[in-house]
């Protein structure tokens, strides 16, 4: 097995084999979206998986899908922690929710911080196209690839039903300031001024962090006229 064989071409390193998959570190909240993903896809390729950061029996290879708000309470804590990993083992690494102007106040210091960690990586993909560009827009660091996440379906098929009818504006993942739902039920607002019934689906909740500092943050009132479920 390879790990990112054309990563490492564009990087200038070595894409040796390794006699076993690489270990899949799983961190942070088991029901947060990025670590229920990761474990998904280690029973998915068989790999071994584990919780335990401090890399215990130091493992030829590790892999890690990283986003700092999951690794640590501060950006640069996140960095720190991926470095002291990337000291220790042949790290790679998955980047999700990628720093970008958006972030607002928080983008400075996101920034350095996923610059930080990917160049201490050996190698690093993002899940989309629009990612890595984001990536290589704000980061100044080795060239990433796009591995898009699979569909990874259930050996039995729920029944299908219809949750909402008609043009519908989705949000999935945990529900913070700043991720856009406002602008989303703007948007629909704006669409019935003109004649257009949109339905806003929020599917997820507010975030750990999120619902310690505020319970009711998050419930973003509906704007008038507009579906919310």
């Amino acid at each position: 097995m390879t790990v990112f064989p054309e990563v490492l071409a564009r990087a200038g390193r070595p894409a040796r084999p390794l006699g076993v998959p690489p270990l899949h570190l799983l961190a942070g909240e088991p029901r947060h979206g990025v670590t229920r993903v990761a474990g998904e896809l280690a029973r998915a390729t068989g790999a071994p998986t584990s919780t335990e950061l401090t890399l215990r029996g130091r493992p030829e290879a590790v892999h890690l899908h990283v986003t700092d708000r999951v690794l640590a309470r501060r950006p640069a804590q996140a960095a720190e922690l991926v470095e002291r990993l990337a000291r220790r083992t042949r790290l790679t690494l998955t980047a999700h929710d990628v720093p970008q102007p958006s972030d607002g106040r928080a983008f400075a210091e996101r920034r350095v911080a996923y610059e930080r960690m990917l160049s201490a990586a050996h190698a690093w993909v993002t899940s989309s196209e629009h990612e890595r560009r984001l990536v290589a827009e704000h980061c100044d660091t080795s060239p990433g690839a796009v591995i898009p996440l699979p569909l990874i379906l259930p050996d039995v098929q729920p029944p299908a039903r219809t949750v909402v009818a008609g043009p519908t504006i989705g949000l999935f993942g945990h529900v913070y300031p700043g991720k856009g739902h406002r602008e989303a039920g703007e948007a629909a607002a704006g669409l019935r001024e003109r004649g257009r019934t949109v339905t806003v689906l929020v599917i997820g909740g507010p975030g750990p962090a999120t619902s310690r500092r505020s319970p009711a943050c998050g419930r973003t009132p509906a704007p008038s006229g507009c579906p919310w479920w």
